[in-house]
């Protein structure tokens, strides 16, 4: 993994992102139709548990 994308999982991890407006980023956000949200929402939950997951981040570097 680019040291770059490490630092950016280390953000996320470390619960820097999304910030206060809700951004990923200089140009990250939401942007999707609303029948995709319900998922959307579920997969922003269960990443934040699995991105803390030792296990999860050995297999996914």
């Amino acid at each position: 993994m680019r040291s770059e994308d490490q630092n950016l999982l280390k953000a996320l991890l470390d619960g820097e992102f999304p910030d206060e407006s809700g951004r990923f980023g200089v140009f990250g956000g939401q942007y999707a139709p609303e029948t995709l949200m319900p998922a959307l929402k579920k997969l922003e939950k269960n990443i934040k548990i699995f991105l803390k997951d030792k296990t999860f981040q050995e297999e996914f570097v």
